[in-house]
């Protein structure tokens, strides 16, 4: 009899039988931290800004809305005004008053422009307080904080600075005793307003900004000079406070009086062709005349001819925050130089030469002195903080240049962005750095969607969706692709390349997501558009045949895989050729998808090719022929022969090890796969010690949750039981559904793999009745879910026939191993060998019910296959 394989999941919402020898890539979580230091901060706390104006109005004071002093219950307040009023800067004083007073342990400060902002930075504060041991689904990692803020009795502060859409905080609203949550925003929606008291942020009253004038200009006592004409300056700015600040950084640069300033002011107003009376009211026309005066300044100051090129590179991107390391790139410092020597043909030097980094940091430096940006220092974004430029300043820069100059500083940006953003981002130490990058190309898209989309798509709006799937956004990634195949369609065409790569990736989020339906009739639209618009032949034609081959198969339908695998290799032979990597890719997936049919020596034979080819074309190291080399060992266990088998598994350990280092998980992965063949192959004293440092390793580094990790786990239960250490193999068992009833849910593919596995340790410890009970859920579901024809439902009839022989009830198994026999026929093809175990069972069954003529033809039919399978020439159909 042919033994089944292990089934699991093979991805997100998919089925399929997997390759546990194989290569299954996945993300490192944040396993391994430390316990954090209290008391303790997460997130970018801006800081305050020079000469701060506290507020008279009693109903702007924080400390009494939150009831410090009078121990009032109210523990949510909503700061609320138009822009460049000072709402942020009520939050930034409010914060770093009740931490540096040690009023709070844990202050977490969230830009909130997006739910996957607020989500990540949930995520990155759970990862340092709420768990040692971190989540790769950054969704359950927020969850998992949001559960801690409501337990824990540490004292806390939660910020979510400038809320774009109260619609971003629905099921992700902080709660807890312990806790306070301050958030700024212009919105005035009901759904915040019913959140806690709301603090409305106006202009400053004439005293106020009289105050914070005397305060900038003569804060020793030694300038009074300096305030003649305070008092007009103030409402001629209408008492704007991001108005008034870049006046005082003027005056206090240039030595003015506030008379001469507005001298100065009403000539830059005259040249700018604003109305006289624009300080009426017309902020934004105010902002832009006291800008045109600084920056005018910063382009004198030294570095000469840089802060204003420096500024319109900042201009296009996200106003809470910008790496300062994007500015010091080849892309961003290509792009200065020329704007520095050819301000009005900045894009016309395809390769100009550089400025200097330090020329960079004097620019930015003298921008901040300005108060046209503000600089923040932070260590948590893997560089030398972030700049902050307020979204009145970067509207006023990118409404003075023309559009050739935003244009040149919008490719700049992308170009930037992309130099600047890690490979791995999904690994902890980038989680700010990756979303503070998803957030600019936000802002760019918003900003300068042009740009990104002529000549073509830049790949920075790729990049951005990758790094969403990478991360575990999983509901915001299939969000994003669909918002970028929309776009694509609209400004390329349906037929476009970057359209059906859009969609083909939005096909991938689907998958991941769970959303299988979904995933599979987008990557058919894909190609079907393909093969009209591009051609059979092309190469994106070609990838999206093998994607819908692989959805295929990973849905059970291999009957319609197959001659898609097979016409995606013949193709790629007579177009690439047969030593291509992608034919090689193709030549491999083929002979996955026949040794899930059943169709082992073609199988075997192609992957002993694919590995031949690879070693001699790619290298014995590539990891595509370390990849074909497990794939080979797989196939060699399913006809049995282990003995091939097991050297091929410890080679490809040991190569990954020398190579990937011994806790990359693919690694983790050879280790796992190599345990599973000891295991097979009756060497348990081997398996059982490699699973359980497998499944230890896995917990450290991607977590007791992590997908791979329930995986170890039960792949260790099943040693457990072959060892007959059955109270340890249920116990692992038990754990692995509750944890995936927990993560995944109940109707996820894998929680049915890990029901069904239940109920073979119950029955192998002889609780029949809790066996056969787990076992007819797990059928019912499976149906329920996946449909009446999947190949999952084979293997749980088979178990439950199995468990109703040992109860004596003869005719249930024989009906459940008959309609085995029928689904894996469906599934598989007449010839398959998961077909020949039931056809196995049935035949016991009938014997024993003393049908002997049905007993022996349905052993015939199974000796067939067999023999087919071990010489498919001596078959006689």
């Amino acid at each position: 009899m042919t033994v089944r394989a292990e089934m699991t999941a093979s991805g997100p919402g998919s089925v399929a039988l997997r390759d546990n020898y194989g290569d299954v890539h996945t993300h490192v979580g944040y396993a391994g931290r430390p316990e954090p230091s209290w008391p303790h901060r997460v997130g970018v706390v801006p800081p305050v800004v020079a000469g701060y104006q506290e507020r008279a109005d009693p109903a702007v004071d924080l400390d009494r809305v939150f009831g410090e002093s009078s121990g009032t219950a109210v523990r949510s307040g909503v700061v609320s005004g138009m822009g460049g009023v000072g709402k942020t800067q009520l939050a930034v004083a409010y914060a770093h008053r009740v931490w540096d007073a040690g009023e709070v342990d844990l202050l977490v400060w969230l830009t909130a422009t997006g739910r996957d902002a607020i989500i990540t930075g949930y995520a990155q504060a759970g990862a340092d307080v709420a768990s040692p041991a971190e989540r790769e689904d950054i969704e359950q990692v927020a969850a998992r904080f949001l559960a801690w803020l409501a337990a824990t009795d540490k004292r806390w502060l939660v910020v979510l600075d400038d809320l774009a859409d109260p619609a971003d905080v629905r099921s992700l609203w902080p709660q807890g005793p312990a806790g306070r949550v301050l958030v700024t925003t212009r919105r005035r929606d009901a759904a915040l307003t019913d959140r806690g008291q709301v603090i409305d942020v106006d202009l400053f009253t004439g005293e106020e900004a009289l105050a914070y004038l005397t305060g900038r200009l003569n804060g020793d006592g030694q300038h009074l000079d300096r305030l003649a004409g305070a008092g007009e300056l103030a409402e001629e700015l209408g008492r704007l406070p991001l108005a008034l600040a870049q006046a005082a950084a003027y005056m206090r640069d240039r030595e003015l009086t506030c008379s001469a300033y507005r001298r100065r002011l009403a000539q830059r107003r005259l040249e700018l062709a604003l109305p006289s009376d624009a300080a009426a009211g017309d902020y934004p026309a105010t902002v832009a005349t006291t800008w045109s005066l600084s920056i005018g300044l910063a382009d004198r100051l030294a570095p000469a001819g840089l802060a204003h090129p420096l500024l319109s590179l900042a201009a296009e991107l996200d106003p809470h925050g910008i790496p300062t390391s994007l500015f010091t790139t080849d892309a961003a410092r290509t792009y200065l130089a020329a704007a520095e020597r050819e301000p009005d043909s900045r894009s016309a030097d395809p390769s100009p030469a550089q400025v200097l980094p330090e020329e960079v940091e004097d620019a930015l430096s003298n921008l901040h002195r300005l108060s046209l940006l503000t600089r923040v220092d932070t260590d948590n974004l893997g560089g030398p903080g972030l700049v902050r430029v307020h979204a009145l300043v970067q509207r006023a820069t990118r409404e003075q240049a023309g559009p050739v100059s935003s244009e040149a500083a919008a490719r700049a940006a992308a170009d930037a962005l992309l130099q600047v953003w890690p490979e791995r981002d999904y690994q902890p130490r980038y989680a700010l750095l990756a979303q503070s990058l998803r957030d600019n190309t936000d802002a760019l898209i918003h900003t300068a969607s042009g740009p990104l989309w002529s000549p073509d798509a830049h790949p920075v709006l790729f990049r951005a969706g990758q790094s969403r799937s990478d991360g575990g956004l999983l509901a915001q990634a299939v969000d994003y692709w669909a918002d970028l195949a929309s776009a694509s369609e609209r400004v390329s065409g349906s037929g476009h390349p970057n359209t059906l790569t859009s969609r083909s990736d939005l096909a991938s989020a689907y998958h991941d997501a769970g959303r299988l339906a979904e995933a599979v009739a987008t990557i058919e639209q894909t190609l079907t558009d393909g093969e009209r618009f591009l051609g059979a032949d092309h190469p994106d034609t070609l990838n999206s045949r093998g994607k819908l081959a692989s959805a295929y198969q990973g849905t059970g339908r291999l009957t319609e895989a197959l001659p898609l695998f097979e016409r995606t290799l013949t193709d790629r032979e007579r177009i690439l050729g047969r030593d291509h990597p992608d034919t090689l890719f193709s030549r491999r997936k083929l002979a996955g998808a026949y040794r899930d049919a059943g169709r082992l020596p073609e199988a075997v034979s192609l992957f002993e090719r694919t590995l031949i080819d690879g070693e001699r074309i790619l290298g014995a190291d590539h990891p595509d022929t370390l990849t074909s080399r497990g794939k080979l060992a797989y196939a060699y266990i399913r006809v049995g022969q282990l003995a091939q088998a097991v050297p091929l598994l410890e080679r490809t350990l040991a190569d990954r090890e020398r190579i990937l280092g011994p806790d990359h998980p693919d690694t983790l992965t050879s280790r796992g796969g190599l345990a599973l063949a000891y295991r097979d192959a009756g060497r348990l004293a081997q398996a059982v010690p490699l699973l359980e440092r497998t499944l230890a390793d896995r917990e450290r580094i991607l977590g007791p949750d992590h997908p791979d990790t329930l995986t170890s786990r039960n792949n260790l239960a099943t040693a457990f039981a072959a060892a007959r250490r059955l109270a340890e193999a249920l116990s692992l068992h038990e754990r692995a559904l509750a944890d995936r009833e927990r993560i995944l849910g109940l109707d996820h593919p894998d929680t049915l793999i890990s029901r069904n596995n239940l109920a073979s340790a119950y029955q192998a410890a002889g609780r029949l009745g809790e066996a056969l009970t787990l076992s007819e859920r797990s059928l019912a579901d499976a149906e329920r879910v996946l449909g009446p024809k999947h190949p999952m439902l084979a293997v749980q009839l088979y178990r439950l026939g199995q468990i109703q022989v040992q109860l004596g009830d003869l005719a249930s198994a024989a009906a459940a191993f008959g309609r085995a026999v029928e689904v894996a026929t469906a599934a598989h093809g007449p010839d398959h060998p998961e077909v020949a175990t039931d056809l196995d069972a049935l035949a016991i069954v009938l014997k024993e019910q003393g049908n002997a003529e049905g007993a022996a033809a349905t052993r015939a039919q199974a000796q067939r296959i067999h023999k087919q399978q071990q010489d498919p020439a001596s078959a006689t159909k």
